[in-house]
């Protein structure tokens, strides 16, 4: 006979032939109200993404006042009592179940669903988002109304993705300190507000119907608000508009990982929605757009080659000291910044050797391409393009610093025309930055440090 071994050194058995647990009551003896409290808020806190459940089809036991799905509340009080996954399989629901009995017996009670009728499916439904005005709040039930879709009686039976006949809708919260590891998704507007990266569910992969919608470039519009709850009160979401995709992330196979994506933001210039553009996970709020308009930066010598700082691939957790690359390379406004003194710098210098005529063609690529490889785009005196790759640090010229495959292959293949300009010392008090400059692929100037990988079985 099959069993699960609980953290309590104890063993729930499984039938082999039915794959019910053997004796549900028994092994429910140990749960009190409290218990099912916890569960039922749980549930509430992942929006009903309880693993093996879905939402109940007759039934709903009813939990301070709110209705919830009998079998995945109990399956979350049994998994969380005995820190062991009890599966959706492992026990039946329904009017005569030992489940309905345990929740009865523990006060609760069940009631038979009421106006069961044929519902139409998300898909052939229109979502009026012209009627909804940018910067507007609204919890999910409201945006479904004012768009003109059937509206569930509850905000949680609204997915965080939804995919209609004429677009796809986006309810993101940002700040995910209260979500399990699993559905801490990393979902970030960056470069100030113009761009928006969006994770999808694990399960997910390109072929899943609204990512195929999505990366056909078919219209989507975003719903997004920094807080869950404050002060236990559920927040509402603010409208952001439309996102215009740009480019996603699936290297392998596998519902393992997320699918990443980056968009444009298309009302970025909205100043009602500062406050969702300016949040950061993991940075301090204080940390918020860097003026540099009046800043100097000042070019200096690379490091000699042994002391030359060491350049990571990907993120890597430390323990104990702090990760100053990790940190400069999650505070995006540290790196705008950066990019912005690059610009200025190199405009004034061709306006120096009398190239005005280049100095006008500068161009900050990464405000509106963050996958070309590289931020800006200049020129030398002679008129040969320069690629320029900024990476910012408020440490010294010898942190270490963050790079993607993409941005080392892309200098593999400009060669010569690609260049790293490593911005450090950048203090907005005083104004004042240094930087200095390498030709060349990255991996001919730096020694590079493969810090975490990706894996597949063979």
């Amino acid at each position: 006979m099959a069993e699960l071994k609980t953290k309590l050194g104890t063993s729930i058995q499984i039938s082999d032939i039915s794959g019910l647990i053997k004796s549900l009551r028994s092994v429910a003896t140990p749960l009190t109200k409290q218990h099912i409290y916890r569960a039922a808020s749980q549930y509430d806190k992942v929006e009903g993404k309880v693993e093996t459940y879905q939402d109940s089809t007759d039934y709903d036991v009813i939990v301070d006042s709110n209705s919830f799905p009998p079998k995945a509340v109990l399956g979350l009080a049994l998994s969380n009592y005995y820190g062991v996954l009890i599966k959706s399989s492992h026990f039946k629901g329904g009017r005569t179940s030992e489940c309905f009995h345990i929740l009865r017996e523990l006060g609760f009670e069940i009631v038979k669903k009421s106006g069961l009728i044929p519902m139409s499916k998300r898909e052939d439904e229109i979502f009026s988002y012209s009627k909804i005005v940018v910067g507007e709040s609204h919890t999910k039930l409201e945006a479904y109304g004012i768009a003109g879709v059937r509206v569930p009686p509850r905000s949680r039976d609204i997915s965080g993705v939804a995919r209609f006949n004429n677009c796809v809708v986006l309810f993101v919260t940002l700040e995910k300190g209260i979500k399990e590891d699993a559905h801490k998704y990393n979902d970030k507007f960056f470069r100030g507000g113009r761009m928006f990266q969006w994770e999808s569910q694990n399960s997910n992969t390109p072929n899943t119907p609204h990512m195929q919608m999505i990366i056909r470039g078919l219209p989507v519009v975003l719903f997004a608000r920094v807080h869950e709850k404050i002060n236990s009160r559920s927040q509402p979401f603010i409208y952001v508009g439309g996102l215009e995709y740009v480019d996603h992330r699936y290297p392998v196979d596998s519902r393992s990982i997320p699918i990443e994506v980056e968009f444009k933001v298309l009302e970025h210039n909205t100043p009602i929605l500062s406050p969702l553009f300016e949040w950061a996970n993991g940075i301090n709020q204080d940390e918020k757009l860097i003026n540099v308009t009046n800043s100097m930066l000042t070019e200096t010598s690379a490091p000699r080659s042994s002391a030359q700082s060491a350049v990571s691939k990907g993120k890597a957790k430390r323990n104990g000291k702090i990760d100053w690359a990790d940190s400069d390379e999650r505070n995006r406004n540290l790196g705008l910044a950066g990019e912005q003194l690059v610009v200025q710098h190199e405009k004034q210098k061709l306006n120096d050797l009398g190239r005005s005529d280049l100095a006008n063609k500068v161009e900050h690529v990464s405000i509106e391409n963050d996958f070309a490889g590289y931020d800006i785009l200049s020129f030398s005196e002679q008129g040969i393009e320069k690629y320029i790759e900024v990476k910012t640090t408020r440490q010294s010229k010898v942190t270490t610093f963050f790079i993607s495959r993409n941005e080392v292959d892309v200098s593999i293949e400009k060669d010569d025309l690609y260049w790293l300009y490593r911005v450090y010392g950048l203090n907005e008090s005083t104004g004042l930055a240094s930087f200095y400059s390498l030709q060349g692929p990255v991996d001919q100037n730096f020694e590079l440090t493969p810090e975490n990988f990706k894996a597949r079985i063979k």
